[in-house]
């Protein structure tokens, strides 16, 4: 200890590679399992100190093998794989001891500082991609089937709405949705490339609203027709043709404008030609935008709730009620923009100005209230229950992942 605090590393590391060999060959008492983890952990710490890095990890894996339980053999197994920039891997080590001791608030600092080098090379890596796409062309053809298998969903999707046949409608329903899934897939791929089990490319994943369009197809594809949910996969999608629909207007205008203003002095008078041109320029698009994903998160929390309503009825499906609360849960604690917290709040607000009427039984406030602690409880254990964590961390994509361990 006198050379490890006087700095002298390499001593440190001779005293105790010597203490190692005068260990028993085989370790049976616990008292001598304590002394060897102890002696391979401080060796270990050493050895990182003297950029020995390799070393360092070979005396980690040592401790962890000696107590699969000991903490701090994880600690110092994340400490040398941080180290070597595997921030995952480093990552998962440091959750793994936090799983044998919650309450280690050096432990859950690392785990905090992995998650941001994991954002930041990811954020990095986007940003070189985003270079790398400017300076060479991009994949026309991928894109273009994207874009028919999109304008497929809203075409056939819109084919669902005409009474022919139930078997018609249900096609429409269906194949609409396939489209929409398969569409969105290759939107991914194009972005993201192939898929790979690793934090860097879940953290893409997360921060994607394309990605979330993916989860939500495939839970409507594998349920019965529900307008509802329909209606907010088709404002997804109609975002995506909100770029498009621009520049074909700044292409289109300057050569009907003149044609324009006459009508609209005709039929129209109190409107002006530039408040629609307005609604045509980059910030009317963003706007536009805004407000069509506010739509749809408000059309999937009236899915949601009223799957919760649908218990009463026969027709009720447990298993799509929980996915849709997951998938819920899972865009509540990402959302960036607001748009989905905004809805749970307006609905909160209806809900209980509804429930606060004198002619409303007792019993369907309790259940509310039962309801909205659930719903509460289960975002706080997700967002870790501290707020300040999740202003360090980045919100809930940490928070989120703080609960996974890639393999």
């Amino acid at each position: 200890s006198t050379a490890w605090s006087s700095g002298n590393f390499d001593l440190s590391i001779e005293h105790f590679t010597k203490a190692i060999s005068l260990l028993p060959a085989s370790i049976n008492s616990e008292a001598s399992k304590d002394l060897s983890k102890q002696l391979y952990s401080n060796r270990s710490a050493a050895l990182l100190k003297q950029q020995k890095v390799d070393e360092a990890l070979k005396d980690a894996v040592k401790c962890i093998e000696i107590d699969q339980h000991w903490a701090k053999g994880y600690s110092r197994k994340g400490d040398a794989l941080l180290y070597k920039k595997l921030y995952t891997d480093a990552f998962n080590a440091y959750n793994t001891g936090l799983r044998m001791c919650p309450n280690d608030r050096v432990l859950a600092e690392k785990s905090e500082q992995a998650m941001r080098a994991i954002r930041n090379a990811t954020e990095s890596a986007n940003a070189t991609d985003t270079r790398r796409s400017s300076s060479s062309p991009p994949s026309s053809f991928l894109n273009r089937i994207v874009g028919y298998f999109k304008a497929a969903f809203l075409l056939i999707a819109i084919g669902y709405l005409f009474p022919f046949s139930k078997s018609f409608s249900w096609n429409c329903y269906r194949i609409s949705i396939a489209s929409s899934v398969l569409s969105s897939a290759l939107d991914v791929f194009s972005k993201h490339g192939r898929p790979q089990l690793n934090m860097e490319y879940a953290a893409l994943l997360f921060q994607d609203q394309t990605a979330m369009v993916v989860f939500l197809g495939l839970i409507l594809l594998f349920t019965k027709p529900y307008l509802i949910a329909l209606a907010a996969l088709y404002l997804f999608e109609v975002v995506y043709f909100l770029p498009t629909i621009l520049t074909y207007c700044q292409q289109s205008i300057p050569l009907v404008k003149g044609q324009l203003e006459p009508m609209l002095r005709r039929f129209a008078p109190s409107v002006r030609l530039d408040s629609v041109l307005s609604l045509l320029s980059p910030s009317g698009i963003t706007r536009t935008k805004s407000m069509l994903l506010a739509m749809a998160a408000q059309c999937e929390l009236m899915q949601g709730l009223f799957l919760v309503v649908e218990l009463l009825l026969p027709s009720r499906n447990l298993l799509v009620l929980y996915l849709w609360w997951q998938y819920l849960q899972m865009r509540y604690l990402l959302d960036t923009s607001g748009d989905v917290k905004r809805a749970f709040a307006s609905m909160d607000a209806k809900i209980s100005e509804l429930l606060s009427h004198r002619m409303c039984p007792n019993l369907l406030r309790k259940g509310y209230s039962m309801l909205k602690t659930f719903m509460k409880q289960q975002i706080e254990s997700k967002q870790g229950g501290t707020s300040r964590q999740d202003s360090n961390s980045g919100g809930g994509l940490s928070s989120m992942m703080s609960k996974c361990t890639v393999m």
